[in-house]
């Protein structure tokens, strides 16, 4: 891919000049600047979720995995 960036002089002397040296192109010497700069994934600290108070846990035969008998047993407490 194509674009244009803008050096001033000195910069744009100085990376033409590592670039040869590295025996690149200065487009790709360039690239491989950026890439060693840029973060491989962007990193997020680890989510902390609040501890629930003890309490019963699950009530028997509640099973988590099953959507669809939790919404019937939500609607037929919400009818008591």
């Amino acid at each position: 891919m194509r674009t244009t960036i803008s050096f001033d002089e000195a910069t744009l002397a100085q990376a033409k000049k590592r670039a040869v040296r590295a025996g690149r192109s200065l487009s790709e010497w360039v690239a491989d600047v950026v890439r060693r700069e840029l973060p491989a994934v962007p990193t997020r600290e680890p989510a902390t979720l609040p501890l629930l108070p003890e309490g019963n846990g699950l009530q028997p035969g509640i099973d988590l995995f099953d959507g669809s008998a939790l919404a019937d047993l939500m609607d037929s407490d919400a009818d008591s």
